[in-house]
């Protein structure tokens, strides 16, 4: 029951989804040929996968983001990868508050021109790494690799593959 308390406590803490959005930011930017930051929109999107623990743990088990989303059909659970749009209309509240959350604390900036948000390089100093809980650092690791496997792809492609619309 303290477990699913404490799971329950992070996932409604916006200063979790603002450490996932960074982290998400950062794996996306470094991966990116040309550096840039990830689009706004795809942070909508982060934040369902990693929010929806049967989305979250699938992470762990693909290579790249075509096979994260083809496991689901080819596993029998189309209906997940049709129901994830959904999701992230679910989710709009808490995305909006993890964004503002990150942005009031340096952790991401708003690019208004490109639709950007950049990941701001917060140091060790203020990483606070040793507080985060290791379930916690387990999403921040899957908001990383969704960052890097989104990188080189086009927006288009992400929302063929994950039957989003942008």
């Amino acid at each position: 029951m303290a477990i699913l308390l404490d799971e329950y406590n992070e996932w409604n803490n916006p200063v979790v989804g603002a450490y996932l959005l960074w982290r998400f930011s950062s794996g996306y930017a470094n991966a990116h040929p040309e550096h840039l930051a990830p689009p706004l929109l795809l942070h909508f999107v982060v934040v369902a996968l990693l929010r929806g623990r049967v989305y979250s743990d699938a992470i762990d088990h693909a290579l790249s983001l075509h096979a994260y989303a083809a496991k689901f059909v080819t596993g029998g659970y189309a209906d997940k990868i049709e129901a994830l749009h959904g999701k992230v209309q679910s989710h709009l509240p808490y995305t909006m508050q993890s964004i503002d959350m990150a942005i009031s604390r340096c952790i991401l900036a708003l690019d208004v021109d490109g639709a950007r948000l950049v990941p701001l390089d917060i140091g060790k100093q203020k990483r606070g790494s040793g507080a985060l809980s290791r379930s916690v650092q387990r999403l921040g690791n899957r908001a990383e690799k969704l960052g890097k496997w989104m990188a080189p792809l086009e927006l288009s492609t992400i929302a063929l593959d994950l039957g989003v619309k942008f």
